[in-house]
């Protein structure tokens, strides 16, 4: 089985590209980041707030369904508030914490910088933030 990735995918009818800076983390609509870093960011997200970063997973859609209609995430506005905000925050202690993964390991085979997780949590914030601008429900699953 090769590597596998954490994707969400924001709603159509926006413009082609989701309104971030570039990176490696994001092409057109979709945040695509390696799932164990993403594991790694959830792991990190426990440690500043963990009913939000148990929300944050269940928005990951981790579980495998083979109806992609169960892959939609559907929030009320306080839903998407409260979760913008944690998604700033949390790009703000990964910024100022150690490293997230000082060594690569078998699990883990790349050491990012912490710049690079807060550049793929970056994309996964733009993503609800086109859910949020789009009234829409975002998608969300691993492949």
């Amino acid at each position: 089985m090769g590597r596998q990735y954490q994707v969400f995918l924001a709603p159509d009818n926006g413009p082609e590209n989701l309104p971030t800076a570039p990176s490696p983390w994001h092409i057109e609509r979709q945040a695509r980041l390696p799932f164990e870093h993403w594991l790694v960011v959830l792991q990190f997200a426990r440690s500043i707030d963990l009913e939000l970063a148990n929300s944050l997973e269940a928005y990951s859609r981790i579980q495998y369904s083979l109806n992609f209609k169960d892959h939609e995430v559907h929030l009320t506005s306080e839903q998407m508030f409260t979760m913008l905000d944690f998604l700033s925050r949390l790009q703000s202690e990964i910024k100022q914490a150690d490293p997230l993964v000082p060594e690569p390991t078998d699990r883990i085979p790349e050491n990012f910088t912490n710049d690079e997780h807060v550049r793929m949590v970056e994309a996964v914030t733009a993503v609800f933030q086109e859910s949020k601008r789009l009234s829409k429900p975002f998608t969300a699953w691993v492949e």
